[in-house]
């Protein structure tokens, strides 16, 4: 039997729902592809932008078909069946007549809901051309799970449409589906209600129920569920000891399943251990006092923390609550770590309840835990989203209404937050947007380069070549001196610098130019796939997903690249200097010894500073290799070097602005 693959949500598109007018969205995801991870997806927005309106579309199309194979999961009204989210005129966007959305899921499922006057429009036309299964809409209002055609193998099976639904049935038995909305709470246990029921109603002895679904979607009071379950896998991870003569063994016939109970506890404790910034254990106390069955012990300080799981805070209740949740529902007998754990989880307002401690440095740190589970979360704290940017781990920010993607950096409420922390940043924030408006108006390219020496090379090689024409863009080298000519930051702060930048959203284009070298090629390829495209040797440019920022390695000329452009980033010899002959280099004391001896492969020795003064000196033709590099940064940079430059007369002020029409619009080429 084929191991079943994880259900994930694919893509949605939501249109004229709420105040949404059109979100068409791709779920972000790991690569490889082929068995590619999910990444979390963080809603963010202002009140009434739709976030909660987003995910119940997410949530209905999960209800729906979890009715496609259960039979309690809604209450019944007649021969009916209610919607979770409601089909009709009232969600219609106002002045719209039509609302649709549909998703597409990694099982072959789909989920459409629309209402209203749907008729062909335009970009309904060519939805239906991308989308097949939205040729067959209804004329009226209606909602629909269309399961996938079975396997060819079975399509003329009289049970094919069963096997179908029997697959969809796996999914929710062994993933974890589940829905936390904002009116998720728990009661304190100072309200005098037991918490903790008595010990002869924790145990189950039920046998699961054909047709009924034991994992309920939504999860808004669970606390007494969990602990519950909790005692009951502390329980099965008791693994019976015999004394025999030969000494103590195992003779449990449930060892191997116990000991897989074993791991979810360790499991369970690193989540409590995350949330308490400590490292505790579970323990047991007496049967005689119910209420504190179940323990939380400090191993460091070797001292009881919490005697009565009751007594957790709401906001610690709530935060295990999801996470205990998800441990919970992804019980079973084949569990053998969190990677096992998989399915899609929707939390709304994921920081209610929380201090700002747990939202920035225990949210991030619970959800790395779960690295096959797509988490789709809205929130409106700029802690947690500044947590979840720290982290390191990739995650993608949707803006609603609009379904627009945006850097962390862009989040409104992380300005918010620091205007009312700190007053002058307020000051500050409007003088370093006026100056990005002034730097957006200049619209000159910026080169960054490594260090000092590499700017001053650059800036000759162009003068030599180009001599009767001005440089089209800036040149300065990367560093944290204030006089540009101490600057020597390296490969390194190059990356940082870069990565900085394109936070800062400038209009300008900028290109940083890294030595083809292990340490360059190394921070090359570091930048952050979540900002930069990937690469794939032979390429050496890397965009940034939004901005017109680029890294890019050096190009190395043809009578380098046998010697010095190895396959590896470790056998990547090649910098700026090595454009030069090395003859030309050997005269000005430049080449160090060779890599390997006999290798002719050599490293740059010397001030770089001192020689790449003195290339000003040098004759033209020891420049011809630079044209490689100029042709690449005018390629990126869709620069014509032979377009003609006008110069206009400001009258007013006396001005003469010259204007290089070095640019094409590239809006059509990137």
């Amino acid at each position: 039997m084929n191991e079943l693959k994880p259900m994930y949500l694919k893509h949605i598109h939501i249109e004229n729902f709420g105040p949404i007018d059109e979100v068409d969205y791709d779920m972000p995801f790991a690569e490889p592809a082929e068995n590619a991870s999910p990444l979390p997806l963080v809603v963010v927005g202002a009140n009434g932008s739709g976030k909660t309106v987003f995910i119940a579309q997410i949530v209905d199309a999960l209800i729906e078909m979890q009715k496609e194979v259960y039979d309690n999961i809604v209450v019944q009204q007649g021969l009916s069946k209610p919607y979770f989210v409601m089909v009709g005129g009232a969600n219609v966007k106002l002045w719209k007549k039509y609302s649709l959305t549909f998703a597409t899921f990694s099982n072959g499922v789909n989920y459409v809901s629309h209402a209203g006057e749907i008729g062909d429009k335009e970009n309904l036309s060519e939805l239906k051309g991308i989308y097949s299964f939205l040729k067959n809409l209804d004329a009226e209002s209606s909602k629909k799970i269309l399961l996938p055609p079975p396997p060819d193998e079975e399509r003329y099976n009289n049970n094919s449409h069963a096997n179908v639904k029997k697959g969809l049935e796996q999914h929710f038995f062994q993933g974890i589906y589940s829905y936390f909305p904002a009116s998720r709470t728990e009661s304190p246990f100072w309200l005098n209600q037991e918490s903790l029921i008595n010990i002869r109603d924790r145990f189950s002895f039920e046998e699961r129920i054909v047709g009924e679904n034991e994992k309920n979607i939504l999860c808004e009071t669970v606390f007494e569920d969990n602990i519950k379950w909790l005692f009951n896998v502390l329980v099965d991870s008791n693994v019976s000891i015999e004394n025999t003569h030969r000494g103590s063994v195992i003779s449990d016939m449930f060892a191997s399943a116990k000991l897989n109970n074993k791991k979810m506890i360790d499991l369970i404790e690193r989540i409590f251990s995350i949330i308490f910034s400590r490292k505790v254990r579970f323990i047991t106390g007496l049967r005689y006092y119910n209420a504190q069955r179940l323990q939380i012990f400090d191993i460091d300080k070797n001292c009881l923390l919490i005697d009565n799981l009751a007594k957790l805070s709401l906001g610690q209740k709530i935060l295990l609550n999801i996470f205990l949740t998800m441990v919970r529902y992804g019980d079973n007998d084949k569990f053998s770590e969190t990677n096992n754990l998989r399915g899609i989880v929707i939390i709304d307002e994921i920081d209610s309840h929380l201090h700002i401690e747990l939202q920035k440095n225990v949210l991030p740190q619970l959800i790395s835990l779960f690295p096959q589970v797509q988490f789709i979360i809205t929130t409106h704290s700029p802690f947690f989203v500044m947590g979840m940017a720290e982290s390191g781990k990739e995650f993608e920010i949707m803006e609603l209404p609009h379904g627009r993607i945006i850097q962390h950096s862009e989040f409104s409420e992380i300005h918010e937050a620091t205007k009312i922390f700190f007053p002058a940043y307020e000051q500050a924030y409007s003088q370093v947007s006026k100056l990005k408006e002034q730097i957006a108006k200049i619209n000159k390219p910026l080169i960054l380069t490594e260090g000092r020496s590499d700017e001053i090379i650059l800036k000759n090689a162009w003068q030599k070549i180009y001599f009767d024409k001005d440089m089209p863009f800036d040149i300065i080298p990367c560093g944290y001196d204030v006089d540009i000519s101490k600057r020597n930051g390296g490969a390194k702060e190059l990356n940082n610098v870069l990565v900085r930048v394109s936070e800062c959203n400038f209009s300008n284009k900028i290109i940083g130019l890294f030595d083809n070298d292990q340490e360059g090629n190394g921070q090359f390829n570091g930048l952050q796939s979540s900002m930069f495209e990937r690469c794939t040797p032979p390429c050496i440019t890397r965009k940034h997903l939004k901005n017109y920022i680029w890294g890019m390695l050096l190009p190395v000329p043809e009578f380098r690249k046998e010697k010095y452009e190895g396959t590896a980033p470790s056998q990547r010899r090649f910098s700026i200097e090595h454009y030069f002959p090395d003859e030309l280099l050997k005269e000005n004391n430049m080449l160090g010894d060779e890599v390997v001896p006999g290798s002719q492969v050599y490293e740059i020795a010397g001030d770089k500073v001192s020689f790449a003064n003195k290339t000003s000196s040098f004759d033209v033709k020891e420049f011809d290799n630079f044209k490689i590099l100029f042709g690449k940064l005018f390629e990126i940079l869709h620069i014509d070097i032979l377009a003609p430059k006008i110069e206009l007369l400001d009258t007013n002020n006396g001005l003469t602005i010259t204007i290089h029409s070095n640019f094409q619009d590239e809006s059509k080429n990137l």
